[in-house]
């Protein structure tokens, strides 16, 4: 299975019975559809995917919610100008003041949110109630999926993360949330093509020679075209963001920033302060929506450890990047997840775990520069052998100290000594000073 460079996924099948594609003429700057028939104009192209019965994220119902959760762009007009600020600094009284006078929407968001959210939990309160918790975890588990789902990216990345998480979820709700990585609803091709021209001031056919029919992979804050650059020729993948997301995560992080203030307030028990930790989710989600910035991160990571044996990633095409769109070399590879291709192409995946592992602790140890959203949908094995990282949206920096501190924990953890590891969270600062672990 292809899949794209960049795409912060992996690329999803296609039933198209025909083999298509986007073909740019440049004397025109018109876009036409190349395939075993004639010719066509654009607008045959702008077509819906293919829907697979019974699943949910190809359903009417699904992309119906996906496009209402994307709906806030009655916001204050400042907004977007505010939302390239907050991927620079966050500051979240500021985003507050910006959304104080839009109420109603804020508050019918909420309701929407609490009702949701509120209406699985009784669903679940009730199976636990009935004996049939267990029984019933693989129909809630697609529940929550969808739910998810349909309240837009916020709770996409949320839903990314839990699916990471076998310490927290059985393992039913772990399959059924990895769907989120890279298995989302798409937006039309019309829109996907306004944005690029908006964002790169040339018509879509002055840049790429092809673009697939149809997105190879749609994730939670963008999808993914394949596609041939006119000047080079080179294949590519063409990252494209999702229109009104930063408006739809906005609010959500205000509304879910007020939420874990009134838990601090009111719930004492609580050891660890929650609002720290939405601010910090909320400033790598808004430094996302930056596909330049993402660039240059992919870059510095290249710089950093594409020397190391088998880790590979791809380049960036900067003509055809800009702050909603951007172009990435393409890279062929098969997710370490997906078992039979990995067998099929003779891969072996506790292999590529050591590679990725070694990645890992040169990331974290070495130079303190990691990729922090390394979830199965953000890894591939190239058929060469290589470890390929994509999507560098959300990084994050380990300072010498800490760093000192893993390495120092390490040693106490292979000595048992539990005490030692314990002040090494103080220093760490995963716990208060004031907590007491005797």
């Amino acid at each position: 299975a292809a899949a794209a460079a960049a795409a912060g996924c992996s690329s999803s099948s296609s039933s198209s019975s025909n083999r298509m594609c986007v073909a740019a003429t440049a004397a025109t700057g018109r876009t036409q559809v190349v395939s075993d028939s004639p010719l066509q104009s654009v607008d045959s192209m702008m077509v819906q995917p293919t829907y697979r019965a019974q699943e949910w994220f190809y359903s009417e119902t699904g992309q119906r919610d996906w496009v209402e959760a994307m709906e806030l762009d009655t916001l204050t007009p400042d907004l977007p100008a505010l939302l390239i600020e907050m991927g620079i600094k966050y500051d979240p009284h500021k985003l507050a003041a910006h959304l104080s006078s839009k109420w109603p929407q804020v508050y019918g968001r909420a309701v929407r949110i609490a009702v949701s959210l509120g209406g699985f939990i009784a669903r679940v309160a009730r199976d636990a109630a009935l004996g049939q918790l267990e029984a019933r975890s693989a129909v809630r588990a697609v529940e929550l999926r969808k739910l998810l789902s349909g309240l837009g990216p916020s709770f996409v990345k949320i839903g990314q993360a839990l699916s990471a998480r076998p310490d927290l979820l059985p393992q039913v709700y772990l399959e059924a949330l990895s769907e989120l990585q890279d298995r989302l609803p798409s937006f039309p091709n019309e829109i996907a093509w306004a944005v690029i021209e908006e964002e790169l001031g040339v018509p879509v056919g002055q840049l790429y020679e092809q673009l697939s029919e149809q997105p190879v992979a749609a994730a939670s804050l963008g999808q993914v075209y394949k596609g041939v650059l006119r000047e080079t020729g080179e294949l590519v993948a063409v990252k494209v963001q999702r229109p009104g997301i930063g408006e739809s995560i906005a609010v959500d992080m205000l509304l879910l920033r007020r939420l874990m203030a009134g838990v601090d307030t009111n719930l004492p028990q609580v050891s660890q302060p929650l609002v720290p930790l939405v601010d910090e989710f909320a400033s790598r989600l808004f430094a996302e929506l930056d596909y330049m910035a993402e660039g240059r991160n992919a870059e510095r990571f290249q710089a950093l450890y594409g020397s190391m044996p088998r880790v590979r990633t791809p380049s960036i095409y900067w003509q055809a990047t800009q702050r909603r769109v951007l172009t990435m070399e393409w890279i062929d590879g098969v997710k370490l997840t997906n078992k039979p291709a990995m067998e099929e192409a003779g891969l072996d995946i506790v292999d590529f775990v050591d590679v990725g592992i070694e990645c890992t602790l040169r990331q974290l140890l070495e130079h303190g520069y990691f990729h922090a959203d390394p979830h199965p949908g953000n890894l591939l094995a190239s058929r060469d052998g290589s470890l390929v990282y994509l999507d560098f949206g959300m990084m994050s920096e380990a300072p010498q100290y800490a760093r000192y501190a893993i390495m120092a924990h390490v040693v106490h953890l292979v000595n048992r000594d539990y005490d030692a590891m314990c002040r090494d969270y103080y220093t760490l600062q995963f716990m208060e000073p004031g907590i007491d672990t005797a």
